[in-house]
């Protein structure tokens, strides 16, 4: 496999807007602009000011790749209900996201309401991800809920059934990506966060990996990079952004 360039280890890049404030994010948008793939908009983010004001206000600056980290989780019908007015008030979005355990229904419910918005407006439908297991649980966590078998087992189970109810993708932990692939294949879009540069703190996050480790299992996957970019004082997060890249390609430990 040939090296991948900086420009393409960039574009795999989703850095993760999990801020706050809406002045912080829009700082972040306005110092790396369209050098990475996109933008995750966080939970805590799109919450507090709304999916819609954050995400005009973010591609107001610059016209990049928005991802709408919401998690969707409910009955089919209020799924699907939900995933059309987030898509119907943020027009630019390219990714959106469920939760799979909600189930075949629901995964369906949610691609089919947010593509008949899109169809109605006449321009693309998002993609829609499909979270299989939070970086956050292991095997321990999921036997307390009742789960059995291995983290990955689950991932597994959870990936076939949402590509197969028609989840354009999944997000999941880098730990099962290599497995994932070998069920799914090859062409659905695989979204990853967990990743961390050798030496930062994993936080929350217990299934984790370094970018460059999971850019050499699978080059296709998108990397949510959150922590190892945003924590770093305005002015600094090119040169953080520039350190991820080097793990990407050489694996280079940063300073």
């Amino acid at each position: 496999m040939a090296m991948m360039t900086r420009q393409e280890a960039a574009q795999r890049i989703y850095v993760a807007l999990d801020v706050p404030k809406i002045e912080l994010a829009a700082e972040a948008v306005d110092e790396l602009g369209n050098r990475v793939g996109g933008y995750k908009i966080g939970l805590e983010l799109g919450t507090s000011k709304g999916w819609s004001t954050v995400h005009n206000a973010l591609t107001a600056q610059v016209q990049v790749s928005v991802f709408g980290d919401i998690k969707i989780k409910d009955i089919p019908k209020t799924a699907g209900r939900t995933a059309a007015a987030l898509i119907r008030g943020n027009p630019g979005f390219t990714f959106f996201n469920v939760h799979a355990d909600g189930g075949e229904a629901m995964i369906q419910a949610a691609r089919e309401q947010s593509e008949a918005v899109a169809v109605s407006e006449g321009r693309q439908r998002p993609k829609l991800l499909a979270v299989t297991v939070l970086t956050s649980l292991d095997e321990s966590d999921l036997s307390k809920q009742g789960i059995a078998g291995s983290t990955a087992d689950q991932v597994i189970r959870l990936g076939k059934l949402a590509i197969s109810a028609g989840a354009d993708g999944l997000v999941c932990s880098a730990r099962e990506v290599m497995l994932l692939r070998q069920a799914i294949g090859p062409e659905p879009i695989l979204m990853v966060p967990g990743l961390r540069l050798p030496g930062s703190s994993t936080r929350d996050q217990k299934r984790v990996m370094e970018p460059g480790e999971l850019v050499r299992i699978d080059p296709k996957a998108l990397l949510v990079i959150g922590s190892d970019i945003m924590d770093k004082s305005p002015g600094q997060r090119l040169a953080a952004l520039e350190r991820v890249i080097d793990n990407i390609i050489f694996g280079i430990q940063p300073e």
